[in-house]
């Protein structure tokens, strides 16, 4: 098929020389625009439990801690998506096409999840792995139905985004965006944030400090981890997780988040000697507006009315506001202004 300027430019981006975090980055935010899309998500799968192991999307969905929330109640196992992975004959699959409107609606993921989000429709397709275990990238829409020239140009892509994440993943593996060496201390998280394993990359001071006698991280990075992971959950991208900087006996420790896209978790990594971060990154004119109203109590429908604003921007104005403040819902995100004031 014949592609245009706009797809072209997107297939040379996922060729240039990325991070897995940094492709996935491209991957979702280039098929939403693509496909004039309202968002678009790369997701990890465990198709033995059918669950997800990791999800990346353009927008973040409102459901906090989305992974653990749809796994472990088992929403994610009645996805439609599950019957038909890796058709030789249908590659590429609109959910319109699988279920009707009614089905879709009657589905508890659909409820809890794409509802609230205002999601119709989907288009998926698996771009790496096999039954067991696999990668897919979906297109989020508002309205249903996909045309047959839309599904066909997924069919082109999808072989590109599976070669980008492969490249990115291999780079990584070669050390080539190694953020620090020597002293680096990794540790493994699961979707929790719970630790899996220690492992310590050529660090000679104590590692003990690091974790408490119970083999947990101390309360504040805890606390820190936790909440970050939540939002990771959602689909939050890993450069909006601004490091946390914390003193460990006489030095201090800059910790950051990342996904480990190859293995379905996350990642920990501290630094022992960081120079502090910056203050995290400040909120938009737009977001403080809606932020001022939130803390004087008023509904996203208030909010939208009294700055002339839709409700859908409103509501992606305070995703974004809650991502920068690293809370999870509208009382956090109030206490941690103030403490911004203060």
């Amino acid at each position: 098929m014949k592609i245009g300027r706009a797809t072209s430019e997107f297939l040379l981006g996922l060729y240039a020389l990325r991070s897995t975090a940094e492709a996935s980055a491209w991957i979702v935010n280039g098929l939403a625009n693509l496909f004039h899309a309202e968002n678009a998500i790369l997701c990890k799968h465990d198709a033995t439990r059918r669950i997800l192991t990791a999800v990346v999307a353009k927008e973040p969905f409102s459901r906090a801690n989305l992974m653990p929330a749809i796994n472990e109640s088992g929403m994610m196992a009645q996805h439609p998506f599950w019957n038909g992975v890796f058709l030789p004959n249908e590659p590429v699959r609109p959910l319109s096409r699988i279920a009707s409107r009614k089905e879709w609606h009657a589905n508890p993921l659909y409820n809890e999840v794409f509802r609230p989000d205002g999601i119709e429709d989907q288009l998926n397709t698996e771009v790496l792995g096999n039954h067991q275990a696999f990668t897919t990238v979906n297109v989020l829409r508002s309205r249903r139905g996909f045309t047959v020239a839309e599904v066909a140009l997924m069919h082109t892509l999808r072989d590109h985004i599976g070669q980008a994440l492969l490249n990115a993943e291999r780079l990584e593996n070669a050390g080539v965006f190694r953020r620090s060496c020597g002293s680096t201390i990794m540790i493994p998280l699961d979707y929790h944030g719970r630790i899996q394993s220690l492992d310590k990359v050529g660090c000679d001071d104590p590692f003990a400090e690091l974790v408490s006698d119970g083999g947990e991280l101390s309360s504040a990075v805890h606390d820190w981890v936790k909440s970050r992971v939540c939002l990771l959950n959602s689909g939050v991208f890993e450069d909006h997780i601004e490091p946390l900087c914390h003193r460990v006996g006489n030095q201090v420790m800059e910790y950051s988040l990342h996904r480990d896209l190859q293995n379905g978790s996350y990642r920990l990594l501290a630094v022992p000697g960081a120079i502090p971060a910056s203050s995290r990154s400040a909120l938009s004119n737009r977001e403080c507006e809606v932020m001022e109203w939130v803390e004087k109590g008023k509904s996203n429908e208030q909010i939208s009315e009294i700055l002339g604003l839709s409700s859908n921007t409103v509501k992606t104005l305070l995703k974004r506001a809650f991502i920068k403040l690293g809370v999870e819902n509208r009382t956090a995100a109030v206490s941690a202004m103030r403490q911004r004031r203060l």
